[in-house]
């Protein structure tokens, strides 16, 4: 139902200053809960960074994948708590959790703090007879090759992921990921790299720009 971690914040050291018009050109580090069909639609928390902002929490969601349907909802923003930007080397938990309290929406919360709540929820607009299973990841991300997603594979400054949990359906409670996740690596972008055992779901591993 729900999914989480705890990530150490990085700087991204190489933003891309020059993006094309109505492109983005900021890198991401989040936890996310996706629809089980193509385009459905995704909730995700974690922390951003651009040319003009140091790393900040940021969240979206939307009900379907405006790339494939623009006339739906999907809210992203900044998210700035006290005033400042996020910590370098500070770590917190990052938490997509599916709601009682509001209908099984999703919470987006940040360590105990509670961000935003979609307006809608994963067991309705997910819920297709025969479908058990949503989608769940950890993950960096960037607008462009010539962006550094947090972290550096060198001085112990990659961005360090741990605590991954699932949330259970039967009691909404939580439980560490198994030791099987699988770990998804894009070939075209091979400055970009991961740390970790063979087992990324146990202890902890990392993400970063080599």
């Amino acid at each position: 139902m729900g999914w989480a971690a705890t990530m150490r914040i990085e700087n991204a050291t190489q933003i891309c200053t020059n993006p094309a018009p109505g492109t983005k050109n900021d890198s991401y580090v989040y936890v996310g809960v996706f629809g089980p069909y193509v385009g459905e639609g995704w909730a995700q928390i974690g922390f951003n960074q651009d040319a003009t902002h140091s790393p900040h929490i940021y969240y979206e969601y939307s009900t379907v994948d405006p790339v494939t349907n623009p006339n739906t909802q999907r809210v992203s923003q900044y998210y700035n708590p006290g005033g400042s930007g996020l910590v370098v080397g500070s770590s917190h938990l990052f938490q997509v959790n599916s709601t009682s309290a509001c209908g099984y929406c999703f919470s987006l919360n940040y360590d105990t703090t509670r961000i935003a709540n979609t307006t809608w929820s994963g067991e309705v607009d997910w819920d297709y007879p025969g479908t058990t299973n949503w989608g769940y990841d950890v993950s960096g991300e960037t607008g462009y090759g010539q962006t550094n997603i947090p972290g550096l594979s060198t001085g112990g400054v990659a961005t360090v992921i741990s605590g991954v949990k699932g949330q259970r359906y039967s009691d909404n409670g939580w439980e560490l990921a198994p030791c099987s996740l699988l770990v998804g690596d894009n070939p075209l972008y091979f400055r970009y790299g991961m740390n970790g055992s063979a087992n990324h779901g146990c202890g902890s591993w990392s993400i970063f720009t080599n």
